[in-house]
């Protein structure tokens, strides 16, 4: 049986219990790991659900470690096979402390599985913690980064997460949940953006990052409009600058030759006569970058490489067209 649950086969396991075998193993095993053990721990989920089903007391027994199944899962990052356990109620019998609750908090908020979320915070899994288990980060960052952000963020700021620095393993606290969520710059991630807002995140927090970003640089880094919109209507200064470049976020979209958020942030006002630590205008920021786009399309016909010529034309237009009396010194074919 032992061997048949490590292999993950359903199949065999069937035939042993028909043939008399126990769920348990019967014993045996060095580390008096359970059938049930050795499945979760290789992450075979069919194979785990058998398991419980033929004995659902193998949930709630350790081995010689004192390590339950969901033990063996969280351990090895197995997601659904904690995720069903936690289903089953394993926490009622796990007497996990709060560092095993608080990985367990992280992979299943990566995961995106709110209903689990929940109970972990219910039973005392710590939000505000960063853990070398699984990924050194805390819950509200994993859950940013996971699958399904917009279901399990709601539930953790129910549970008292914070929306402001992110906790690091060492202390620090260089990014906020607001500036990751608009790295990573996904359209159906624009309501958690709303919500992150709403309960108390500062939408001009500066992190400590390379240059030092808002949320609004971020959004502009990741050329997401709908972001770098919702942001200047919760607030957002247009024209923040700081960091050690001194930059604000026109002065990235010019950098980035990026004409779509060029135009909204020009809608909302931002300063096109803004220099930067170097005395940079925006309009050099992005001849400068023009230039570089130039020498790397080349003589390339490819249509990717007219599309990239064009918008750093367009880009640079749109700068020289705000920067009334300003010809950058520099033609902008």
């Amino acid at each position: 049986m032992h061997m048949a649950a490590r292999c993950g086969s359903v199949e065999t396991i069937d035939v042993l219990l028909a043939a008399g075998c126990r769920a348990d193993g019967g014993g045996g095993q060095l580390w008096e790991s359970t059938p049930l053990h050795l499945s979760a721990r290789a992450g075979h989920l069919p194979a785990v659900m058998r398991l419980a089903e033929a004995d659902a007391e193998l949930i709630a027994l350790p081995n010689r470690d004192e390590h339950a199944p969901l033990t063996m899962a969280v351990r090895n990052q197995r997601v659904d096979v904690a995720a069903f356990l936690l289903s089953r109620g394993a926490l009622c019998h796990v007497a996990a402390d709060v560092t095993e609750r608080t990985c367990m908090l992280v992979l299943t908020a990566e995961a995106g599985s709110e209903d689990v979320v929940g109970r972990l915070l219910e039973v005392g899994a710590r939000h505000d913690l960063a853990l070398p288990c699984p990924h050194f980060m805390g819950a509200m960052e994993a859950t940013i980064l996971g699958e399904n952000p917009s279901a399990v963020i709601p539930v953790l700021l129910g549970g008292g997460c914070s929306v402001g620095a992110l906790p690091r393993l060492d202390g620090s606290s260089a990014r906020a949940a607001l500036d990751v969520l608009c790295c990573r710059g996904r359209n159906q991630d624009v309501p958690v953006l709303s919500a992150l807002i709403g309960a108390g995140a500062d939408v001009d927090y500066r992190n400590d990052v390379d240059a030092g970003y808002t949320a609004l640089d971020c959004a502009v880094h990741a050329c997401n409009v709908r972001m770098v919109r919702q942001s200047l209507e919760h607030g957002a200064s247009v024209n923040a600058a700081g960091g050690d470049m001194r930059r604000t976020a026109l002065h990235w979209t010019a950098a980035a030759l990026t004409q779509s958020v060029c135009m909204v942030l020009i809608g909302a006002r931002a300063d096109p006569a803004a220099l930067d630590s170097d005395g940079a205008t925006l309009l050099l920021v992005a001849l400068s970058a023009k230039e570089s786009v130039t020498r790397e399309v080349g003589s390339s016909r490819e249509p990717a490489a007219a599309r990239q010529l064009d918008a750093a034309r367009h880009t640079v237009v749109r700068l020289r067209n705000a920067t009334p009396g300003t010809d950058g010194g520099v033609s902008s074919e």
